[in-house]
């Protein structure tokens, strides 16, 4: 009798244990969520609206497009080559500068930012191409080196209009430019320099030129070509920065 007494107060216990009212664990709020949520679509939304930055400017003025005229026509005194150089590493630097606050670019980067300034390195790049030159002649005053310059500037802005999700940064402005400036000396020489020598000067492994080489080539859609007037044009917009 005794052992049924037990058997029925295990069973009232059972039952009253089930119908006690579940512990359930207090939700998480949600506003950290939304709020991660929101910050996302607010940057989506300005990348969206915000106006790809732009080396070239498509728009050019009458004192542009005048001073343009007079340099293919090689009046005017000529071109102060370090003054050309220092205005483009200063345009390249700038635009890399502002674009880090925003985020960093992966492509045509490695992750380190060069110790060397930008206006050295191109002046350093510009310099051995002149050196290497292979008997060619000035173009109406400017050297073979500062023509790869300025083409290399075109290049990019050229990839920028293509692509325009893709940011210059500090950390692959040097090596882009690289790349750039070598693709542009083999459409404006008639003997190009061979990649290792190009590489060595830059500062990069031979595999990772010939890499980025390609990878430009098609962001670019093998779109290599710029004319004269281009050229010129390009040049008087950066003499007038």
């Amino acid at each position: 009798m005794s052992a049924r007494k037990g058997n029925v107060s295990v069973l009232r216990g059972a039952r009253l244990e089930a119908m006690r009212p579940l512990q359930l664990q207090p939700l998480q709020p949600l506003q950290p969520l939304r709020a991660k949520k929101a910050a996302l679509r607010r940057q989506q939304q300005q990348q969206q609206q915000t106006p790809s930055a732009r080396l070239l400017p498509e728009a050019a003025s009458q004192q542009t497009q005048a001073r343009s005229r007079t340099l293919a026509s090689g009046e005017g005194g000529g071109v102060n080559e370090e003054e050309v150089i220092r205005r483009l590493s200063t345009s390249l630097w700038a635009l890399a500068s502002q674009e880090d606050l925003v985020e960093s670019e992966k492509r045509f980067s490695v992750g380190t930012v060069p110790k060397r300034a930008m206006d050295k390195y191109v002046q350093g790049i510009v310099g051995f191409l002149n050196d290497n030159h292979d008997g060619e002649a000035t173009t109406a005053g400017v050297s073979p080196g500062l023509v790869a310059a300025v083409v290399a500037v075109i290049f990019v802005d050229r990839l920028m209009q293509r692509h325009k999700d893709f940011r210059v940064c500090r950390s692959n402005v040097h090596r882009l430019f690289l790349t750039a400036v070598t693709l542009a000396a083999k459409t404006w020489r008639d003997k190009a320099i061979p990649n290792k020598f190009m590489a060595a000067v830059g500062g990069i492994p031979l595999q990772q030129l010939n890499t980025f080489e390609l990878d430009f080539c098609k962001m670019v859609g093998f779109d290599l070509s710029s004319s004269a007037d281009e050229f010129w044009h390009s040049l008087a917009i950066l003499l007038n920065a």
